[in-house]
């Protein structure tokens, strides 16, 4: 039989359906987002920026909140009603039990001896002894009077470690997991690890068990290349459609998911003995690759490129207990070294995030079993460009505004449309999808090529950009940045560009201007500092 006759043709309507209505969620996301300080500065001021972040009404009642939330949602409703008529009383009860049990892990009064011992098996007697006084100079001072608070502290310590210019090691990583998860941390890390984490700020707790758990899972390989081999020889034993029927490759490209049952009829009804054969062979089919599937996820080491990516670079999927946590990409393997410094510019693509306002999921650098790079934050349940259009779904106009002034700034040279990632906003109505960038590493490079910026084709860009951005590009913003990449030792001219362009973007954005002009003018101006670079006549 015929391939082609077994199923439906698609055509996708490539085009962007847009809602120009600001998300409230988002912008709730993005208030609920604390400013962070500078990474380079963790080693001797370890402690005083932490105080001002620990808020017991910024964290612990939105905290709260969210488990009450979570709690009202799990309970079961009556079929005819929205209320819950027959387990009122239950209902209360767990409610109250579980805010009860919120407040009483994050309310505890002060017993820090047990915080000291923590602080030395999760970073060392040497950075413990040096701010252990700076924390009892913070009791003494009544800005830490609680055992979350100080937990609070402790976390802050271990967000700025991941923000050094350094990689983790396993090493590392073992003994803050022991630190976190054993008391009197325990039920603090626990607690903020099990909530849902915003791809671009999650709380430390989860990375530190994340990252626990994927190097918990590699140690039971002799080296990393071991554990990619072993996920390399377990995909080509991949189920083929063509070895269950000749025609089933055609139908499953043709037919979308939803209306295979339908089709499955239809080839019935035109033959029932040869459609009777072919929903066999699709059943078996379906059951064998859904077991392959399954039995994939016990690899801790998937190659991107054994996945079938065209990516230039090798990534890596770094998973465990069944879930993707990371996208890794190396740039030290084995003592071979493709670009040392990959790493370090795919991490400050997330470091330089200082308010939480650019979509960049978080990144930092790991080291581990002799490979060394950066580790990106999973987009879990992400979809691709060509999946968006052919949903003709809704994009937020405000993040796609918010990745263009992150391409603009760091000079990236390669946000093509495959380095986008598309997740549903919570709670939008209709849905509405948040962009999100990946793969930085040919960001603060300096004036070396020339800018790709493959998506302003989107209609956001035929508007102002959202005012709110201002905030990505004014004086304080500026600073910020420069602060950074000063402490990363950039190259002077990436640091004078991203002024001169957040200079410009701030005046576009306060007179309103069309965002395609200023991306454009800016793209321009780059073009000519690029031209004369290559003439010997470098304006820096």
């Amino acid at each position: 039989m015929n391939p082609e006759k077994l199923g439906m043709r698609l055509e996708g309507n490539h085009q962007y359906f847009l809602n120009s209505t600001e998300q409230a969620s988002s912008s709730e996301k993005e208030k609920s987002i604390q400013n962070q300080g500078t990474p380079s500065e963790v080693e001797e001021k370890i402690i005083e920026t932490t105080p001002s972040t620990i808020d017991k009404k910024n964290t612990l009642e939105l905290e709260a909140k969210k488990r009450h939330l979570e709690v009202q949602q799990a309970l079961p409703r009556n079929e005819t009603s929205s209320e819950r008529p027959t387990k009122k009383v239950k209902a209360d009860t767990t409610q109250s039990s579980a805010l009860a049990k919120t407040e009483d892990i994050l309310s505890k009064s002060l017993n820090p001896e047990p915080y000291y011992e923590a602080m030395k098996k999760g970073f060392g007697q040497a950075t413990a002894k040096k701010n252990i006084p700076k924390i009892k100079q913070l009791i003494a001072q009544q800005k830490v009077k609680t055992e979350e608070q100080l937990a609070n502290v402790i976390f802050s310590m271990i967000s700025n470690k991941f923000g050094l210019d350094k990689p983790v090691t396993g090493e590392e990583i073992k003994n803050m997991h022991a630190a976190l998860f054993e008391e009197p941390l325990k039920e603090f890390s626990e607690h903020f690890s099990s909530l849902k984490q915003i791809p671009e700020k999650p709380h430390a707790a989860y990375l530190v068990k994340s990252l626990s758990d994927c190097f918990q899972a590699l140690s039971a390989y002799k080296t990393c290349e071991d554990a990619s081999q072993a996920a390399r020889d377990y995909l080509d034993k991949k189920p083929e459609p063509a070895s269950y029927h000749p025609g089933l490759p055609g139908f499953l490209r043709d037919c979308p998911p939803s209306e295979i049952p339908e089709q499955l009829k239809k080839i019935k009804q035109m033959n029932e003995e040869i459609g009777n054969l072919f929903e066999q062979a699709y059943e078996k089919y379906q059951k064998e690759i859904i077991d392959y599937q399954e039995g994939l996820k016990q690899f801790p080491l998937l190659s991107t490129h054994a996945l079938g990516s065209t990516n230039v670079n090798e990534t890596y999927i770094l998973q465990a207990k069944g879930e993707k946590l990371f996208i890794f990409k190396p740039c030290i393997q084995d003592n071979f070294s493709q670009d040392p410094t990959m790493g370090s510019r795919e991490q400050a693509a997330s470091g330089i995030n200082l308010n939480g306002m650019f979509p960049i999921p978080k990144t930092v650098q790991i080291s581990f079993n002799n490979w060394q790079g950066s580790a990106q934050l999973f987009l879990q349940e992400a979809r691709n460009i060509s999946e968006i259009e052919q949903m003709q779904a809704t994009v937020s106009p405000r993040e796609m505004h918010a990745l263009a002034i992150f391409d603009l700034i760091s000079g990236n040279g390669d946000r093509h449309s495959g380095n986008i990632l598309y997740k549903a906003i919570e709670n939008s109505s209709p849905t509405q999808y948040k962009a999100y960038g990946i793969d930085h590493d040919r960001c603060f490079k300096g004036i070396g090529e020339p800018l790709k910026m493959e998506y302003l084709s989107h209609p956001a860009f035929k508007a102002p950009f959202d005012q709110n951005l201002i905030r990505l590009v004014d004086k304080t913003a500026r600073e910020g940045y420069a602060k950074y990449m000063q402490s990363r030792e950039m190259p002077e001219e990436a640091l004078e560009w991203m002024n001169e362009a957040c200079q410009i973007l701030e005046k576009a954005i306060k007179e309103n201007k069309n965002s395609l002009g200023i991306i454009k003018q800016l793209m321009e101006k780059w073009n000519q500092k690029l031209e004369r670079q290559d003439e010997g006549f470098d304006h820096y």
